[in-house]
């Protein structure tokens, strides 16, 4: 399936990058010359493929940056392959003039964008958007009752391509020593890499069930409340039991097999944030955040994608 889901984009950027070549030929080439029009086109058809890949990059079904950089090279080996053909054969250009859209110094950039189009899949997937709506920030979620009045409250959030059954799994069995937090494990797993499979002894939790901050910590987040593929409210609470902070996650089923993850994290008054400044708090809380939902829907994603298709083929 990927690899003909890869192969319909394929088509799509070569009757893209086909039609950009006619605009050159007609609309440049005539005014600027061949050699800085060929400059520009670079630019404009990069910026082409990269629009067409992200567009089309989640319906491909690429999962993993494995499958993602096989989709690039295929697409590379595919355009090598039309472009020599199609001068050489069809066109009937010698073997020094197709070469020459592979000399830079002649003004032939098509290395340049074979390079650019190799890499566009994993490019492209990794600006997958983990912003929440305007109206996921500012409405109520579980958990918010415990700070009625926060210092900060930063919600994010994204669409996973599984079902609420399919993610919770993936939620209740995070922390340090557990299946870690899927974001920069260097920094929260001890350099351990996260969990990429459902682990059975962490899928029991009560609340007060501990949630290891690092490796080695005896504190970090405890379960406030849950409710089984609904939410999930963790929470940090110093041991003066004040000024604590939350973590919420929301699972809200969109359609047969779509799941919106909302993430929202909140202080109290007095929260310390281990004496950093508040806007440096909410860079890293980002970068963080970012890391972790996008790793929770890649592993969601793909043993959802690895089941669906055992069930089919059974």
């Amino acid at each position: 399936m990927i690899r003909r889901r890869a192969l319909a984009v394929w088509l799509i950027l070569v009757f893209v990058e086909s039609a950009h070549g006619v605009f050159r030929r007609l609309l440049l080439e005539p005014f600027i010359g061949d050699f800085s029009a060929r400059q520009i086109s670079v630019l404009t058809g990069s910026v082409l493929i990269l629009i067409v890949t992200y567009l089309l990059v989640d319906w491909i079904g690429a999962r993993t940056a494995g499958q993602l950089t096989l989709v690039g090279v295929m697409w590379v080996l595919l355009t090598l392959g039309f472009e020599i053909g199609m001068g050489r054969f069809i066109l009937e250009y010698s073997w020094e003039r197709v070469l020459s859209d592979f000399n830079v110094a002649e003004g032939g950039f098509l290395g340049v964008g074979l390079a650019i189009m190799g890499l566009a899949p994993r490019i492209m997937a990794s600006l997958r958007r983990v912003k929440a709506s305007n109206q996921e920030r500012v409405r109520y979620l579980p958990g918010d009752d415990y700070i009625p009045d926060p210092i900060g409250s930063l919600t994010h959030a994204i669409t996973i391509r599984c079902s609420r059954e399919d993610l919770w799994p993936w939620l209740v069995q995070m922390g340090a020593r557990r299946a870690g937090w899927y974001s920069y494990d260097v920094v929260d797993n001890g350099g351990v890499q996260s969990a990429r499979r459902i682990q059975p002894e962490f899928q029991t939790i009560s609340i007060g069930t501990l949630f290891p901050a690092l490796p080695g910590a005896t504190d970090g987040f405890v379960v406030l409340a849950h409710q089984p593929e609904c939410f999930l409210v963790l929470a940090a609470i110093p041991r003066n039991g004040m000024h604590m902070a939350t973590w919420t996650f929301v699972l809200e089923q969109l359609g047969t097999n779509q799941t919106r993850l909302i993430a929202r994290a909140r202080a109290n008054a007095g929260y310390s944030f281990h004496g950093l400044p508040l806007w440096l708090v909410k860079v890293i809380h980002y970068i963080m955040q970012r890391k972790q939902l996008l790793g929770i829907a890649q592993r969601a994603e793909m043993i959802s994608t690895t089941a669906s298709e055992w069930r089919a083929a059974s």
